[in-house]
């Protein structure tokens, strides 16, 4: 995930630079999510946001298993805030893409390693580009199969026809 720190509006008011702003880059890198660190009228439970997002808890807790997501907690409580909802998205966006939850760490980490966007990019290109030849590869074989099976279902079709003309003939 590429991620800056900047000055975005947000509404009719300004976000300063203590706020962090996501680009998203599984859809569009133009697209920008601000999440202020401060909004805590927004929090989620454990609940709210799987259901605000249709995915289970127990997805969710394996995210956090995995350092995907780190909730605030309250109590025993967790807590979900604007900055957990923008990984989560991002998380399924990963998986819908097909890359693996190891993979959309790494993605997720350069930031908390480096503020180098060039660094974030090259990584994420680099795994698109793997996928993409992993699932072209994935069609090559799949085509393969199909024109197999369509041979086979061929050769039984003519014996099928083969005895019934036989059987006729009798």
């Amino acid at each position: 995930m590429i991620l800056r720190r900047g000055i975005v509006k947000q509404g009719a008011g300004v976000v300063d630079e203590e706020d962090w702003q996501a680009v998203d880059p599984f859809l569009d890198v133009n697209v920008r999510i601000a999440y202020p660190l401060f909004a805590m009228n927004d929090d989620l439970s454990i609940g709210g946001l799987a259901a605000k997002f249709d995915t289970s808890e127990r997805a969710i807790r394996l995210y956090e298993d995995h350092g995907l997501l780190t909730p605030a907690r309250r109590g025993n409580r967790r807590i979900y805030g604007i900055k957990e909802e923008t990984r989560l998205k991002l998380i399924l966006r990963g998986k819908r893409l097909g890359f693996s939850l190891e993979e959309i760490g790494e993605i997720l980490s350069i930031y908390d390693m480096s503020r180098d966007e060039t660094a974030q990019a090259a990584l994420l290109i680099s795994k698109i580009r793997r996928r993409r030849d992993s699932l072209k590869q994935q069609r090559a074989d799949i085509d393969a199969i199909l024109n197999e099976l369509d041979a086979v279902e061929a050769e039984c079709t003519d014996v099928l026809v083969a005895q019934a003309d036989g059987v006729g003939e009798g």
